[in-house]
């Protein structure tokens, strides 16, 4: 069983950064991009494959409710295999999956 809670979990050092400079901003964008958003539910779970150059990543795609935007379905979350680190979380329109470039339209999706 999955939790969807990351209670015990700790951010990257380049998501902490990033939240240590950019979190007030990072959190109005979003407020007024999407409003409120309810976590529904689990949607699916992934691990992504080890490289030489990158750590193995488990992904965690959430179904979402979004209060101003109808589009919006999905917050994933990806952690350190095995380390409850968690380095990105991303609130879209699509899973997140074999996309390598975002497209113009995707612009007004947030990476946080």
């Amino acid at each position: 069983m999955i939790s969807q809670n990351f209670d015990e979990f700790t951010l990257s050092k380049r998501l902490e950064k990033f939240f240590s400079e950019k979190i007030e901003g990072s959190c109005k964008k979003s407020i007024e991009m999407y409003g409120k958003l309810t976590v529904l539910n689990l949607n699916s779970a992934y691990l992504n494959k080890y490289s030489k150059d990158y750590d193995p990543l488990d992904l965690y795609i959430f179904n979402v409710q979004s209060e101003k935007s109808q589009d919006i379905k999905y917050i994933s979350v990806w952690v350190y295999h095995d380390q409850n680190v968690i380095s990105g979380i991303w609130i879209s329109k699509e899973k997140p999956l074999g996309k390598s470039k975002p497209k113009d339209d995707d612009k007004k999706e947030s990476a946080l």
